[in-house]
């Protein structure tokens, strides 16, 4: 059993950086819990989101899909999963299943959790 914060990163490409209210995370055996609330810079980037710096890498043998659902102040519905090659998360928008770019939350909050299998 563990518990602690980490950093949540940019790994879209795009450089930007994040306030980052709260990033936390509980492992217990190979399992991680990870909590992020965070803020867009404002941008007109159109890569698509992608948060790094999981505590924990996932499990590849998972085939790097963890689905989760996320919230923010955008005008669109998340939901996402993780990547065991890149220890990140990525975000699609509910409606239409299309990637979320990092325009679209220029300057709008992320909150997510996400639960995965790690070594």
């Amino acid at each position: 059993y563990e518990e602690g914060t980490w950093t949540p990163t940019d790994a879209s490409g795009a450089g930007l950086s994040f306030t980052i209210n709260a990033a936390t995370y509980t492992r217990i055996g190979r399992i991680v819990i990870a909590n992020t609330y965070l803020v867009f810079p404002s941008t007109a980037n159109t890569a698509s989101v992608s948060i790094g710096g999981l505590p924990f890498a996932p499990l590849s043998s998972n085939r790097g899909f963890s689905p989760f659902m996320a919230t923010t102040d955008a005008t669109t519905g998340l939901y996402g999963y993780t990547s065991s090659t890149s220890s990140s998360a990525a975000f699609y928008k509910t409606t239409d299943n299309t990637a979320v770019t990092n325009a679209t939350l220029s300057g709008k909050y992320l909150i997510f959790t996400v639960m995965y299998q790690t070594s």
